[in-house]
C-alpha cells in the first residue's frame, strides 16, 4: 500500500496512530490474502461490537430509550449505511478485491468500514478513538442522531471506556498478532485490572448487537446470572445487564445510589449525583435546547443513512441541512402519522426525489438513448416512443417493457401515466382519486353493500376493459389476466397521475428508478408508491408539496428537455446535456437542492 493511500486512511478515521499494516489488514477482503483467509472480517466483527458497546454504555450517564438505542444501531450498523460510507469516502478505491462475481457487493464494502473500526481499536485499545472515528467516517452523525458520544465521555473522571494505549505504534507487532499461529480470535493484550471490560467483544454478535446468551451460556435475564435485576423485563434488563458485566463501578453506583429509580438510569454521572435530584436530565441539542421527546419510530430506518449522506454534503458546501429545511421534524412527524409500517419507504421517497441519486439515473437513461442511437433504428423501441398510440397499443407496450434500465423505467412510467389520463382522467382536471357520485345523485339510492371506494374503483376498471378490450368474454380466462393488469395499472398510473399534475409531468425523470451501480443505499421503487393507501397517498403528496413543492417543480421543469430527449424519437437533441458531460461520483457530491445540481440540467 503506497504511503499517499496510508495517510488518507489514517486521515479518514483521524487516527494518526494506524500502521500501515493494520489498515493492510483493515482493507483486505476474505479470499484475497493465503495468509488472511478470512480477510477483514475479524477486524469487522470487533469494529460492530465496539460500536454497539459505545452506544449501549451512554446509558450510564444520560438518560436514552430503549427505541433510541436500537434504533440508532440499527442505523449505523446497517449494511447499506456502511456500504454507502465506503463509496463515499473512498475506502473502496483502496480495497483489495477478491476477481470473482460479487466481490464489490455492499457487504463486502460495509465490511472494510467496520473493519477500520476494529484496526482503531485493536490499535489504540481506546473508545474515545473509536468514537472519533466514528465521526470522522461519518458512521455516526451528531446533527442526525441529536447525540453527541464524544461530549458524553469527554470527563475522564466519568468514563470508564477511556483506557491506555497497550499496543504501540509497531508493524512488526502487527504482523505477530495477525499471524496464522493465532486462535481463531485474536487474543488481544490486557491489563489485570480490565475486568470484563477486556473482552466486551464476546456480548455482542456479527450484527454489533448483544447476544441473547452470554458466552458463558447464562442468559442476560437468566436467574442463574446472580444479577440482581434478574427479574427485570425486556431490553431494559439487558442493557443494565452490559453495565453489570462491563462497568461493574458506574453499574453499582447507578443501581445502589438511586434505590427508587424502578428503571435504574440517571440523567446525571454517577460520581455527581445528588440525592436531592431524582429527574432525569433531558437530551440537548448542540444549541443547549431542549429536545422534546418524539413519537417512536419504526425500527426499520434504513432511509437515514441517505439522509445522513445529504447533511455531510449540505455540511462542506455550507447550507442548511435537511433537518432544517426539506426534512424538519414537522415533515418527519407528519409522515409518521401515516403509518410507522411506510414511514421508512415515504421518507426514502421525500429524501431521494429530486437528489443527485436520482440525477445520476436520469444521467443513465440519457446515456442509454445515445447508445441505442448508435445500434440504428429498431422496429419495437421506434413503437415504444412513438406519439400517436392507441389505449390497446399503449397496454401492450406496458407489458413489453420488463427491462430495469432508468431508460425503459421512465419509458413504461410515461406510458402507464397517459395511459391512466386516456381512460380515467382528463389530463387538465386536478388531483382526484375517483369521480364519486354528487349528492343530489345520491339522494334516494339504496346503499349498495361492500367498501364504496372499492366497489367504485371495480366499476372504472371494468369500463377500462370494455375500452381497451371490448371483444373480450368477461368470464373467460384471458379477460381475467388482462383485468388484473388493468388494476394494477390504474393504480399506478393514479398515483403518478398526482404526482405529475402536482409537480410536472418531467418528475417522472427524477423518482430515481433505476439502482444505479455507481449508488449505494435505499432507492425508490414502484412498490414504496403503490404501499400506501390512496388517503394516505394524497396526504403523503400534500406533505411533499409543503417540504420542498417548490423545489421539486423547479426541477421538473429544468428536466423537461432531457426527459423529453428520452421519450420521442423527434425530440433528441444531439449535443450532450451538462448532466452528462460530469462522472457519477462528481454528481453525488452534490446535496439536493443546491444550484451546481440545478445547473446540469441545463
Amino acid at each position: 500500500m503506497s504511503k499517499d493511500s496510508v495517510e488518507f486512511i489514517r486521515k479518514l478515521v483521524a487516527c494518526p496512530e494506524l500502521t500501515e499494516s493494520d489498515i493492510d489488514v483493515a482493507l483486505t477482503a476474505a479470499g484475497v490474502d493465503e495468509l488472511l483467509p478470512d480477510g477483514n472480517r475479524k477486524l469487522s466483527q470487533l469494529g460492530l461490537a465496539a460500536t454497539g458497546f459505545l452506544i449501549d454504555s451512554s446509558i450510564a450517564f444520560i438518560t436514552l430509550s430503549r427505541d433510541f438505542t436500537s434504533k440508532l444501531k440499527s442505523r449505523v450498523n446497517g449494511i447499506q449505511h456502511r456500504a454507502d460510507i465506503a463509496k463515499r469516502t473512498g475506502i473502496d478505491k483502496h480495497l483489495k478485491f477478491d476477481c470473482r462475481t460479487g466481490a464489490r457487493s455492499s457487504g463486502v464494502l460495509a465490511i472494510a468500514t467496520s473493519a477500520l473500526i476494529g484496526a482503531i481499536y485493536l490499535r489504540k485499545k481506546c473508545f474515545m478513538s473509536v468514537a472519533k472515528g466514528l465521526y470522522s467516517l461519518g458512521v455516526l452523525d451528531e446533527h442526525l442522531d441529536q447525540l453527541n458520544l464524544m461530549e458524553i465521555f469527554k470527563d475522564e473522571q466519568r468514563n470508564p471506556l477511556l483506557l491506555p494505549s497497550l499496543v504501540e505504534s509497531d508493524s512488526a507487532q502487527t504482523s505477530e498478532i495477525w499471524s496464522q499461529d493465532i486462535p481463531p480470535w485474536p487474543d488481544f493484550p490486557t491489563t489485570p485490572d480490565l475486568g470484563g471490560l477486556s473482552n466486551y467483544e464476546r456480548l455482542y454478535n456479527e450484527n454489533g448487537l448483544l447476544k441473547d446468551i452470554l458466552p458463558d451460556g447464562l442468559s442476560f435475564t437468566d436467574s442463574r446470572s446472580q444479577s440482581p435485576l434478574a427479574d427485570d423485563p425486556g431490553q431494559r434488563a439487558l442493557e443494565r445487564q452490559v453495565l453489570g458485566i462491563c462497568h461493574p463501578i458506574a453499574y453499582q453506583e447507578m443501581h445502589h445510589g438511586r434505590p427508587h429509580e424502578p428503571d435504574g438510569f440517571s440523567g446525571q454521572p454517577a460520581n455527581q449525583r445528588s440525592s436531592s435530584q431524582h429527574f432525569p436530565r433531558k437530551r440537548e441539542n448542540a444549541s443547549g435546547m431542549e429536545v422534546q421527546k418524539r413519537k417512536s419510530r419504526c425500527v426499520d430506518i434504513e432511509f437515514r443513512s441517505s439522509l445522513c449522506r445529504e447533511a455531510e454534503l449540505t455540511r462542506a458546501l455550507g447550507l442548511p441541512p435537511p433537518g432544517d429545511t426539506y426534512f424538519r421534524p414537522k415533515i418527519e412527524d407528519k409522515i409518521l402519522s401515516l403509518g410507522s409500517e411506510i414511514f421508512s419507504s415515504l421518507s426514502t421517497f421525500l429524501i431521494l426525489v429530486g437528489g443527485s441519486q436520482s440525477l445520476v439515473t436520469l444521467r443513465a437513461a440519457l446515456k442509454y438513448t445515445r447508445e441505442l442511437g448508435d445500434q440504428g433504428p429498431i422496429v419495437q423501441r421506434r413503437r415504444w416512443v412513438s406519439r400517436e398510440l392507441t389505449i390497446h397499443e399503449r397496454f401492450e407496450i406496458i407489458g413489453e417493457i420488463q427491462d430495469n434500465a432508468a431508460f425503459l423505467q421512465i419509458l413504461r412510467c410515461n406510458h402507464i401515466l397517459h395511459f391512466y389520463r386516456c381512460t380515467c382522467s382528463p389530463v387538465e382536471r386536478t388531483s382526484k382519486f375517483i369521480e364519486l357520485a354528487s349528492k343530489d345523485e345520491l339522494i334516494g339510492q339504496p346503499r349498495a353493500r361492500g367498501n364504496p371506494r372499492k366497489m367504485e374503483v371495480a366499476k372504472v376498471v371494468n369500463e377500462m376493459m370494455r375500452d381497451v378490450f371490448p371483444d373480450l368474454e368477461p368470464n373467460s380466462a384471458v379477460y381475467k389476466s388482462k383485468r388484473r393488469k388493468m388494476l394494477g395499472f390504474r393504480k399506478f398510473g393514479q398515483r403518478l397521475h398526482i404526482l405529475a399534475d402536482c409537480f410536472g409531468d418531467a418528475v417522472l425523470s427524477i423518482l430515481h428508478f433505476d439502482r444505479s451501480g455507481d449508488v449505494a443505499g435505499p432507492v425508490i421503487i414502484e412498490k414504496i408508491i403503490l404501499a400506501p393507501s390512496d388517503e394516505a397517498f394524497e396526504t403523503f403528496v400534500k406533505v411533499l408539496e409543503e417540504s420542498q413543492g417548490s423545489l421539486l417543480r423547479e426541477i421538473s421543469k429544468a428536466a423537461e428537455q432531457a426527459f423529453n430527449h428520452i421519450l420521442y424519437e423527434d425530440m433528441k437533441r444531439q449535443n450532450l446535456f451538462a448532466l452528462e458531460t460530469l462522472a457519477p461520483e462528481e454528481i453525488l457530491k452534490f446535496p439536493k437542492g443546491s444550484q451546481e445540481l440545478r445547473n446540469l440540467l441545463q
